[in-house]
């Protein structure tokens, strides 16, 4: 029970990554910290709640399709005896709930690559956009320097 538990936590925290996009340390520099309200602290906890509720039901979806699959397979060997037909349900289940925990696993690891990537690439862009402007706004300043001397010089 235990390991199932800690299971459907790794799982809502790793596929929660896929449904909302939350800068990573690694990534995007510090982590901002959060001087919120009481109201900050509880709506994060209720997120966490929901995380972790997210994940066991996603989980317990893997498992209800794997037994079905199970079952499904046992129904076309019918001169399989009822003790034989619990073995390959229990094995094909097994073995479909690791297949999905590597799936999962696997999905959540590329998402994690590309939040990494594609933070790294917004932070360059905002980097990009605000030396622009800056040097548009030097230009600026410089040529209305430019165009107020010389309007000084004319009268």
């Amino acid at each position: 029970m235990k390991a199932q538990r800690r299971l459907y936590d790794v799982i809502s925290r790793r596929v929660t990554g896929l449904l909302r996009w939350v800068p990573s340390r690694s990534c995007a520099g510090p982590a901002r910290q959060r001087w919120g309200s009481e109201r900050d602290q509880l709506s994060s906890e209720a997120a966490a709640g929901v995380e972790r509720l997210e994940g066991y039901l996603l989980w317990e979806r893997e498992i209800r399709i794997a037994r079905e699959n199970a079952q499904y397979l046992v129904e076309r060997l019918p001169e399989l005896d009822a003790d034989l037909r619990d073995e390959v349900v229990q094995a094909y289940t097994e073995c479909q709930l690791e297949s999905a925990r590597t799936m999962f696993e696997r999905t959540a690891a590329r998402a994690q690559e590309l939040q990494c990537e594609y933070s790294i690439r917004y932070q360059t862009l905002r980097t990009r956009i605000v030396a622009f402007s800056l040097f548009s706004s030097a230009v600026c300043v410089a040529v209305s320097v430019i165009f107020a001397t010389s309007l000084r010089l004319n009268y």
